[in-house]
């Protein structure tokens, strides 16, 4: 009996694997609008009652592949915030991941805060990720300052997520928003006492 859950586990996690892929693929190259699940099950070479089964939807592979991204932004390790320009690059590293993904497929960017915000319960795991950056902030703010400063942190993370929000409203480019960031970190940096 265990042999066969076993069997049926590791092609389980092999066609997850496999739908993975090729959504990614297909995201990359058509973006979350131009993408159907049809196209992604016959990528993965699986029928879509499969890629339902084992994901749920579009949008719920969307944040599986995005997570991904988000699971590659830097350990808590970074350059030691010296001076502002020193943490204001260690605070755009903490994003870098998600930035290089949002400027390249901005559909991306968009529908996947979109899901996290409105949608996808699955994103729970993510929204917790997204809620340590600004602890990890605050560490370099922290660093910066020589004590605490929740505020601060809290302020240059608010004014950073308003940055991809003007983006994802149409108001400005998404090819701007590193450069958004930058100025906005900068700043806050500069004017808070």
């Amino acid at each position: 009996m265990d042999a066969v859950i076993g069997k049926r586990e590791a092609k389980h996690r092999a066609n997850t694997q496999r739908i993975l892929a090729a959504a990614k693929e297909l995201f990359e190259s058509h973006s979350y609008d131009g993408v159907t699940t049809a196209m992604i099950s016959r990528a993965a070479g699986v029928s879509t009652g499969t890629l339902f089964r084992h994901i749920g939807s579009k949008a719920s592979l969307l944040v599986s592949v995005v997570k991904e991204t988000l699971l590659r932004m830097p350990p808590v390790l970074h350059k030691p915030a010296t001076n502002k320009q020193a943490a204001t690059d260690a605070i755009l590293e903490l994003v870098n991941p998600f930035l290089e993904m949002a400027v390249k497929h901005p559909k991306n960017a968009i529908a996947f805060q979109r899901e996290v915000l409105y949608g996808d319960t699955e994103a729970r795991d993510v929204v917790d990720r997204v809620r340590g950056i600004e602890q990890r902030i605050g560490d370099i703010i922290c660093e910066l300052k020589g004590e605490p400063n929740p505020d601060l942190a809290h302020a240059v993370y608010s004014s950073m997520y308003m940055d991809f929000l003007q983006t994802s409203t149409g108001k400005t480019d998404m090819a701007d928003l590193p450069a958004r960031m930058r100025h906005s970190v900068q700043t806050a940096l500069e004017h808070w006492q």
